[in-house]
């Protein structure tokens, strides 16, 4: 114990903090500054304490690393996922550290995914991204906005070399195999593109890392021609952007804590201005998602624990179904009501079905209601749900990109079955 390693101790620095009318000393407000050599120095010795202490593991160490990596597939591609005349998936492989992005096209739409899967891990397909080349060298990378165009001919990518999660957008023509001179600085997590497939917008952080700016970028313009679309001056609010799976509309959503407030843009008029579907109320939160349906036209699925008309609070949350045009003097219709036993987690809405991801009873379960002829039979027995093989298991929506396709991409697991990704066909319920 004598020769037991002393831990560092940062020396005590009293800093004198006002605010709301009372005081607070901050004894180590001095390791807040990152670029300080004495914190440097500090964390550097913390580093060294802890290797010290850890030494006689050190074996140890290495073997539980080699027999977590032994159980590791390294080589490996995710499930591939349809979108347009494309499949996309995702490869890792052994002794690298960061995974490469492909495609395969399907202009005939004749591949299944297991097919293009087998295709995937013989090497088939076209290379749209390497992480690792974007990496280098370098100590830390990581990819923020992957977003293809709805053309699919350009990449917009955004990378960070710091960790201080701001990135460096860029955009690829895939055609060309080239990146485009548009270079954007210091943007957030949240894209979407405009139908034009030359307008994107994209998200801007704050000094305190809150994302909440929304702005407009046209290809071949300079990033100071940008137009800011939206910003979100309530400092309890972050703000993001996404194309709906229809790519019929841009939506902005903006929240706190406990509430939220959604805007929309068409996505074929992108210089529009931002129409809110519904003003944003104290305690309420909601999120939409954009459906076609019968008789209605376009429409918004509202996710919302708004209070019932009587007051009743919808405390799991209630699907109301609202005219796109009008939402925010319109008369809700309710699709699936609160029940205070089920709680509504997500809504999905492709061309023809709806899906609406429920927990009750511990478990989620994934409810399928059919397009065809409208929204049919609201209520809570509306449509059906995805039979699971196992009485306790985890599910929950998968990769979905396709609007126009019937089959649902779930992932699946449970104690005994490892995750795997299931491809459902909404209509025969197979």
């Amino acid at each position: 114990m004598a020769d037991a390693p002393t831990p560092p101790v940062p020396p005590r620095r009293p800093h004198r903090l006002e605010a709301h009318g009372e005081v607070r000393v901050d004894d180590w407000w001095w390791l807040r500054d990152k670029e300080d050599p004495e914190v440097l120095a500090h964390l550097r010795a913390e580093n060294d304490y802890a290797d010290a202490v850890l030494a006689p593991t050190r074996e140890l160490q290495e073997r539980l690393f080699e027999g977590i990596k032994a159980r590791v597939q390294e080589d490996d591609v995710t499930a591939p996922s349809r979108s347009g005349p494309w499949w996309y998936w995702s490869r890792t492989a052994e002794d690298k550290q960061y995974p490469s992005h492909w495609r395969l096209a399907d202009q005939g739409r004749t591949r299944r995914a297991a097919d293009v899967l087998e295709a995937a891990a013989r090497g088939e397909g076209e290379l749209v991204l390497d992480e690792n080349a974007l990496a280098g060298d370098s100590e830390y990378f990581a990819l923020g906005v992957f977003d293809v165009s709805p053309d699919h001919h350009v990449l917009a990518f955004a990378t960070d070399f710091a960790g201080a999660e701001t990135y460096t957008l860029r955009f690829r023509d895939l055609r060309a195999g080239e990146d485009l001179p548009d270079v954007i600085e210091g943007v957030y997590y949240g894209s979407a593109w405009a139908t034009d497939n030359e307008t994107f917008f994209y998200v801007l952080p704050d000094e305190a890392m809150r994302p909440f700016q929304v702005w407009r970028h046209r290809l071949g313009d300079p990033a100071g021609a940008d137009t800011l679309v939206f910003q979100e001056v309530d400092e309890r609010y972050f703000a993001t952007v996404e194309l709906t799976r229809s790519q019929r509309f841009v939506v902005i959503h903006t929240e706190s804590k406990m509430t939220s407030e959604a805007l929309w843009i068409d996505a074929a008029a992108p210089a529009g201005r931002p129409t809110v579907v519904l003003p944003r109320r104290q305690g309420v939160e909601y999120d939409v998602e954009h459906a076609v349906t019968a008789g209605r036209g376009d429409v918004w699925l509202l996710r919302t624990n708004a209070p019932d008309p009587d007051g009743t609070p919808a405390t799991n949350f209630a699907v109301h179904v609202l005219p796109v045009v009008g939402a925010a003097t319109a008369e809700p219709e309710t699709l699936l009501p609160h029940r205070p036993e089920v709680k509504v987690e997500s809504v999905d809405a492709f061309a023809g079905h709806l899906v609406v991801a429920e927990r009750s009873q511990g478990l989620k379960r994934l409810r399928v209601i059919p397009l065809d002829s409208g929204i049919v039979d609201p209520g809570a027995g509306a449509g059906h749900f995805v039979d699971q093989p196992e009485p306790v298991y985890t599910v929950s929506p998968g990769a979905n990109p396709e609007w126009r396709s019937a089959t649902l991409r779930f992932n699946y697991t449970s104690l005994v079955t490892p995750v795997s990704s299931i491809d459902y066909d909404m209509s025969s319920r197979t």
